[in-house]
C-alpha cells in the first residue's frame, strides 16, 4: 500500500514537505550567507546605536559633586515647615476642624520624611567624600 500524503501538505523542492495553513507562504530556506548578511547589518548598525545612546544618555560624572548634600541640608532644614504648609492647603479645602488636623497630620508624615531623606541624601552624597577623612584625622 503506498503512502498518500494528506490533502493539506504539499511537496515544495527547497524545503521538502511543507505543511499549508497559516503562515506557510512565509517559509523560507536559510542559508550561511543569509545569516553572514545579518550578522554584517548588525555589526554596522551596533556602533551607532551605542554612540547615539552615549550622546544621548551621558554618564555620571566620576567626581564627588556636592549638589546632593547640599540637597540634602535642604530637605532637612526645610522639613517642619511641612507641617504648616500643610495645614493652610487642607484649611482651604476641608470644613474647619478636620483641615487642621488632617494637615498636621499630613505635615508630620512630610516632616518625618524630609528628615529622613535628607540624612539619605547627605550620607549618600558625603560617602565618595570620605576618602579624603584620613587627611583631616
Amino acid at each position: 500500500m503506498r503512502y498518500r500524503r494528506p490533502f493539506c501538505e504539499k511537496f515544495n523542492s527547497k524545503l521538502g514537505p511543507v505543511r499549508q495553513g497559516a503562515g506557510s507562504m512565509f517559509v523560507r530556506r536559510l542559508s550561511i550567507s543569509s545569516l553572514n548578511m545579518r550578522q554584517s547589518a548588525a555589526a554596522k548598525i551596533l556602533p551607532l546605536i551605542l554612540l547615539a545612546a552615549l550622546v544621548c544618555f551621558p554618564g555620571r560624572p566620576a567626581y564627588a559633586g556636592t549638589e546632593r548634600i547640599t540637597r540634602g541640608v535642604a530637605r532637612t532644614l526645610m522639613a517642619p515647615f511641612e507641617i504648616p504648609g500643610a495645614m493652610v492647603r487642607h484649611s482651604r479645602n476641608v470644613i474647619f476642624p478636620l483641615g487642621i488636623v488632617t494637615g498636621a497630620v499630613e505635615g508630620a508624615f512630610k516632616t518625618v520624611i524630609g528628615v529622613v531623606g535628607g540624612a539619605v541624601d547627605i550620607a549618600v552624597g558625603a560617602a565618595p567624600l570620605a576618602k579624603y577623612a584620613v587627611f583631616f584625622i
